[in-house]
């Protein structure tokens, strides 16, 4: 018997393929991709950040593309939280960080639980209050009025802590962490061998100075895996497109984590 010859038509709607799909120009933009993204993009993300970090970023070890912000930061986590390491977070945070206010969904029989990003790689949360202005429940202040306490910080680690997760620009109180503070928490990462995870999404909207905590020293800079979004560079958040940049043996296991939960973006 003659095998029927399979139509160029989807078998789901009947109808064709993109135009595009047959310019031998454009077809290797419809196939499988690097894991750690497509090197012209990695390229342009290292011309574009090299220089607000003061030096040149290799785009081929040390800038990794993921499915958004949100999937890079579980990538990072992924990479290097083991069962029982502790990650600090300072409070008030955006959810996907914590299991209070992580996105709901449905585990096995176990109905209305939370899950965040850190739980999920079996971290363990330990907080760290931002300290509000004294008459911020009374008069209008300002997001630079909120403080860190350092020794908060520093009475929150322990001998398990693993990774501390800074976000600045912060969401959701806009907070701009000062300069004085970010060396203050980068010089207490390096003195207790801490990985710093610094989600600088909203890093193109400040108004006021803005510091990245991976210039501010070498043995810093060693350590903190800054995270990026075009989504929210080019106000298109459905883009789904995020980055993390770093040294290359810390990009090295995010990008091997990126691998076995979307392989590619």
């Amino acid at each position: 018997m003659r095998q029927k010859k399979l139509s160029t038509r989807s078998i789901a709607t009947n109808t064709p393929p993109p135009r595009s799909a047959y310019n031998p120009h454009h077809n290797r933009r419809h196939s499988l991709r690097r894991p750690q993204g497509r090197p012209r993009l990695k390229k342009a993300i290292a011309k574009s950040y090299s220089p607000l970090f003061g030096r040149e970023i290799n785009p081929e070890t040390e800038v990794t593309i993921t499915t958004g912000a949100n999937e890079g930061m579980l990538s990072a986590f992924m990479g290097f939280i083991e069962p029982g390491d502790e990650v600090v977070i300072f409070e008030p945070f955006f959810d996907q960080y914590d299991i209070r206010l992580g996105y709901q969904i449905e585990i096995a029989h176990c109905h209305n639980r939370y899950i965040s990003n850190i739980e999920m790689a079996g971290g363990v949360i330990r907080y760290v209050p931002l300290q509000p202005p004294k008459n911020g429940g009374t008069e209008v202040s300002s997001a630079g009025d909120w403080t860190v306490d350092m020794a908060a910080v520093e009475k929150a680690l322990s001998s398990k802590s693993k990774m501390l997760v800074l976000n600045t620009p912060h969401n959701p109180v806009g907070k701009i962490f000062s300069k004085a503070e970010l060396q203050a928490i980068g010089d207490l990462c390096v003195k207790r061998n801490l990985i710093i995870l610094s989600d600088e999404v909203y890093d193109r909207l400040p108004f006021t100075p803005f510091t990245r905590i991976a210039t501010l020293s070498p043995a810093i800079a060693a350590r903190t895996l800054t995270v990026g979004s075009a989504g929210k560079n080019f106000y298109c958040t459905g883009w789904r497109v995020g980055w993390l940049i770093g040294p290359a043996n810390l990009i090295h296991y995010v990008a091997a984590a990126h691998t076995r939960i979307c392989f590619s973006s």
